[in-house]
């Protein structure tokens, strides 16, 4: 059974994941590649200490791709993996 601090870290991490994906959407929206990259690095960190591993990988390989892809990125590819992402965290947090 969750203690009153443990359900407190988890509304913390619900609220932060709820801004995120918000986040996501716009920056995906205007392509802005470091916004997305920036905010995928929070995810898997956020994710990773929580034990949400799944949502972690999936920001993890986002956040790479862009690094590997800078200059050539395929933004379909990345409005998918971001979409993917995004119901995944709605299915764990919403």
């Amino acid at each position: 059974m969750m203690d009153e601090m443990d359900e407190e870290l988890m509304d913390i991490l619900a609220n932060s994941m709820t801004i995120y994906m918000s986040d996501l959407r716009d920056s995906t929206d205007n392509q802005d590649l470091d916004k997305i990259r920036n905010i995928n690095n929070k995810i898997k960190g956020s994710g990773s200490s929580f034990g949400y591993m799944d949502i972690s990988e999936k920001a993890w390989s986002i956040h790479q791709y862009i690094d590997c892809n800078h200059d050539n990125v395929d933004y379909g590819y990345i409005n998918s993996e971001v979409e993917t992402l995004i119901n995944m965290i709605e299915t764990e947090f919403m």
